[in-house]
């Protein structure tokens, strides 16, 4: 890994707001192979229009990235990526299909099924929409913890025995666990992040970003640690309804906080969160002719790019 960063480039916008152009368009012809000389003059003049923009505004109403809109949204993201439960219940997904009476052997296929679902998304994103997979993945992932809730309501692991579940409850715990971790994996998993790298202006972008990865870091830890205290005092039926009704209120704050930021470059999506008109107009996605950037994944090395490379 170490090695390769010698290789990649460093993100155009971030070069670009270090007056850097040479080094920029060579990123720029880097990434996309092709001539690039109009559209890399047109990003250019977007981002000098944008930094005057924020250079005047920060003048009359001085502010932090932290009382944004796009903080509200990427925050909330972050925190329900981590309360959904999923990066700790996976931590206890053999445990419970042996509770079951289903074979240890189901965690080996659902790692290969986490991937499979990660690459569904990986492909689909620019075509479905962020707001569309994340919606999508939270309902499953309420009606799937829906369902574990009542499989594991009576469940006690000092008296409750694999006998002690029907074959229909064993495939409800299969199928619903298949569904809770493969819909986090085409929403919350991925697309958090995606959203983290997008909505945040240029200048906020990587200390923005260094903030809730260490955020997201905490949270793990924390739910990893809660997560056994809770189930011992409650059981599993009610931390999978406690995880549900999380979900509800993920759902409410993807519907509301999250916008959509699907083919549109970096600086309209500034626009959109930062730069709204009165009237409260926005801008919309303008055509592309396919080499000016959308927000896509390309590994970049500097701090302005963020944490998972989108540049």
């Amino acid at each position: 890994m170490i090695l390769l960063t010698t290789v990649v480039p460093r993100s155009v916008r971030w070069l670009l707001l270090q007056g850097m152009m040479e080094e920029a368009r060579e990123s720029m012809r880097f990434v996309y192979k092709s001539h690039v000389d109009q559209e890399f003059e047109k990003l250019r003049d977007q981002v000098e229009l944008i930094q005057q923009a924020e250079a005047a505004e920060q003048q009359e109403h001085p502010h932090n990235f932290m009382q944004s809109k796009a903080f509200l949204a990427a925050i909330g993201l972050v925190i329900f990526q981590q309360f959904s439960g999923q990066p700790s219940v996976i931590s206890y997904s053999t445990v419970l299909f042996q509770a079951a009476g289903l074979a240890g052997t189901s965690s080996i296929y659902m790692s290969i099924y986490m991937i499979l679902n990660t690459t569904v998304t990986v492909l689909t994103v620019d075509r479905v929409g962020r707001k569309f997979l994340l919606t999508t993945g939270c309902f499953i992932m309420i009606f799937a913890l829906g369902a574990l809730s009542i499989a594991f309501w009576n469940y006690s692991p000092n008296t409750t025995t694999p006998a002690s579940f029907s074959p229909f409850s064993r495939m409800v715990i299969l199928v619903s666990m298949f569904l809770y971790i493969g819909a986090y994996q085409i929403g919350f998993g991925p697309v958090t992040w995606l959203i983290v790298s997008e909505v945040f202006p240029l200048e906020s972008r990587g200390r923005a970003t260094a903030f809730l990865v260490e955020l997201n870091f905490a949270l793990n830890f924390l739910v990893q640690f809660v997560v056994p205290v809770i189930e011992a005092a409650i059981g599993w039926g009610h931390t999978f309804a406690l995880f549900c009704a999380i979900m509800i209120f993920a759902a409410h704050h993807i519907h509301y906080r999250v916008p959509e930021t699907k083919g549109m470059t970096l600086e309209e999506i500034e626009q959109k969160l930062h730069h709204s008109s009165g009237s409260g107009d926005i801008v919309e996605p303008r055509e592309n002719t396919g080499l000016l950037p959308k927000s896509r994944l390309v590994v970049t090395t500097d701090c302005m790019s963020t944490s998972k490379g989108f540049v």
